[in-house]
């Protein structure tokens, strides 16, 4: 039995108008992540994957990592189970780095396009690979 949580994180927070921003842009997005987390300043790199509606609003976001500092270990299955429980068919993926290195490694690029493969397979799209950086939000234009 799957059982799809009725809380959404950042109203936990109270956070005012966190939920009606539109994550269209770079702005947007650095504005939104850096109110649910501190992703511009901490030792530790987080994922966070985003269900969108489709106005681009967030309908719900998840915490997947919390890692050392070089890496965050993810499954694809993780990140495609959540958007499905959102309800959501399309979601972004956001990401930093805590030396602020502002450029996405091998390894970034290679999951972004994984997952955005496989969840084209099951209707799913991944509109948007981000990385935080400094005060930065930058998107993987390789995706």
């Amino acid at each position: 039995m799957i059982v799809k949580e009725s809380k959404i994180i950042y109203e936990e927070k109270d956070i005012p108008g966190l939920r009606k921003i539109k994550l269209n842009t770079n702005n947007n997005i650095y504005k939104y992540v850096t109110s649910v987390i501190s992703a511009s300043n901490t030792p530790t790199e987080y994922l966070m994957v985003i269900a969108l509606d489709d106005r681009a609003q967030p309908v719900a976001h998840y915490i997947m990592g919390n890692s050392s500092e070089v890496e965050v270990a993810f499954s694809i299955t993780s990140i495609l189970r959540f958007v499905i429980l959102s309800g959501c068919d399309k979601f972004i993926t956001v990401h930093n780095h805590p030396d602020d290195s502002k450029e996405f490694s091998t390894a970034d690029i290679e999951s972004a396009l994984h997952t955005k493969k496989q969840a084209k397979i099951i209707e799913l799209e991944l509109i948007g690979d981000y990385l935080i950086a400094g005060n930065r939000c930058i998107k993987n234009k390789k995706l």
